[in-house]
């Protein structure tokens, strides 16, 4: 994995623009959509909110793992860190970073 502490704030946005309910399907994850929301068949208490932020509300009084950025989804379905998880949002979306094709 390519070494870098941080990241642009054009690379954020982008991994934050990623569509979660793909990440969730590319992920093995049957999506559902439920009127204004998705939800996942696997844990019917997960909510997709247009796309990019999800809550989980079984665990609404549980700080760090109920819902959050396409980052925090594969923080905690994924076990990635957060640098691995914004580098592999931004391979996801087809950006290409620095010298990288």
């Amino acid at each position: 994995m390519e070494e870098r502490r941080s990241f642009t704030a054009e690379e954020l946005a982008i991994a934050k623009g990623v569509d979660l309910t793909a990440v969730a399907a590319s992920l093995g994850y049957t999506v559902k959509k439920i009127g204004r929301y998705h939800t996942l068949k696997e844990m019917d208490s997960i909510r997709i909110y247009n796309r990019t932020n999800w809550f989980r509300w079984s665990r609404e009084h549980e700080k760090g793992n109920n819902g959050g950025s396409q980052i925090d989804f594969l923080r905690v379905f994924a076990g990635m860190e957060v640098k691995d998880a914004v580098f592999w949002l931004l391979d996801f979306s087809g950006y290409r970073r620095d010298g990288v094709t």
